[in-house]
């Protein structure tokens, strides 16, 4: 549990809350990624319209906005196909702006998963919905090991696409539990 913890504190307390505010260009990696790669990446930062819709048409409408704009700024940050187009300044505008609203969108689930909690302390749903957000995260860090590296190739499209994949169930369901609960 220890090693688990101090991997919650180092990676995303310390070392992702400093990337809110700064962008550096030498992780943008937009010049390094294929037409291909930025295809795949994209289509998966699409599918955040999923969980957007699905918010909306059950009345959670902060979830909707939220899983809108993370659409718009995931696929505009992930697949850099402006790159030429823009400066790095601007696109790394892009990328500070996707990681606040990722960031939200991660916040909002985990909220679920306090309500689901505090609901009915240990339910099946509460577990699904932790082992998600966990196997998530961890995807995530190694997409993200694999930027901080300059590793553009497939190796960061599988993982950031996997985090996609991932997170966009793992929200629907969120809000599926919930509606359950409070329906």
């Amino acid at each position: 549990m220890v090693s688990f913890l101090d991997y919650v504190y180092t990676e995303v307390i310390k070392n992702q809350s400093k990337l809110l505010f700064v962008s550096d260009p030498k992780l943008l990696g937009g010049k390094n990624k294929t037409f291909l790669q930025k295809v795949v990446v994209g289509l998966s930062c699409l599918l955040y319209a999923l969980p957007s819709l699905y918010a909306r048409t059950h009345g959670y409408h902060y979830f909707a906005a939220s899983y809108a704009l993370i659409t718009i700024t995931s696929f505009f940050s992930d697949t850099s196909f402006f790159y030429h187009i823009v400066n790095d300044k601007y696109l790394g505008l892009i990328t500070i702006c996707d990681r606040w609203a990722a960031s939200t969108g991660v916040i909002l689930n985990v909220c679920l998963i306090f309500k689901e909690f505090a609901r009915n302390f240990v339910s099946f749903h509460l577990v699904i919905e932790v082992f998600i957000i966990l196997i998530a995260l961890k995807v995530f860090s190694i997409s993200r090991d694999s930027s901080r590296r300059g590793v553009w190739g497939w190796q960061w499209c599988f993982y950031h696409t996997l985090w996609h994949l991932i997170t966009v169930p793992g929200a629907v369901y969120g809000i599926y539990v919930d509606n359950l609960n409070y329906a």
